[in-house]
């Protein structure tokens, strides 16, 4: 037995050679996700990212997976790696995303403008990494509001205030993430 840390959540445990670094808790995780899953590993899947909003998320290893989406709720963003919880009781046979384990976008907002221009604007963001989705229009297809991930060093108003157009950005408070029982 050598003292090592679990390669997942990096809590201290006991390693023999033969065993992947795994804590009991993770093991058990993997076990649970590789009986709810296919055979085959699918390379992406629906989960619950909070109780009344679901994603895809996309398989890293076992036991974590990276969200493919910018979701609405609060302390998860896109491309997030998280570790995956049970379902809910009484709800759909969906598993949930649990602890954030690496973050990639630290902030995100809500960019609402004129649907062609919004257009625009996205495209400029990404150029800087700050990918966007999402894109609903509204006010008879006049209107256009898209979510926006990226990290507090990308200058987001300096790129959108270079294309000239009129614009909302508005934040969305990132905060800890609470972590409800199942």
């Amino acid at each position: 037995m050598i003292p090592m840390k679990c390669r997942i959540c990096k809590k201290p445990i006991d390693w023999e050679l033969d065993q992947d670094p795994l804590c009991e808790d993770c093991f058990r995780l993997g076990q649970a996700l590789a009986d709810i899953l296919p055979v085959k590993e699918p390379e992406r899947f629906c989960a619950h990212y909070a109780r009344h909003e679901t994603g895809w998320v996309e398989v890293v290893d076992p036991v974590r997976v990276r969200l493919a989406n910018i979701p609405n709720c609060t302390g998860l963003n896109l491309y997030d790696v998280v570790t995956l919880k049970p379902p809910y009781k009484n709800c759909c046979p969906r598993l949930v995303v649990g602890k954030v384990l690496e973050r990639k976008y630290r902030c995100k907002s809500i960019l609402l403008g004129l649907t062609d221009e919004v257009s625009v604007m996205r495209k400029q963001l990404e150029t800087a990494d700050a990918p966007s989705e999402g894109v609903d229009t509204f006010n008879r297809g006049l209107g256009a509001i898209a979510m926006v991930a990226y990290n507090d060093t990308t200058p987001v108003l300096d790129i959108l205030n270079e294309t000239g157009f009129g614009f909302d950005l508005r934040p969305v408070e990132m905060g800890r993430r609470r972590q409800r029982a199942v």
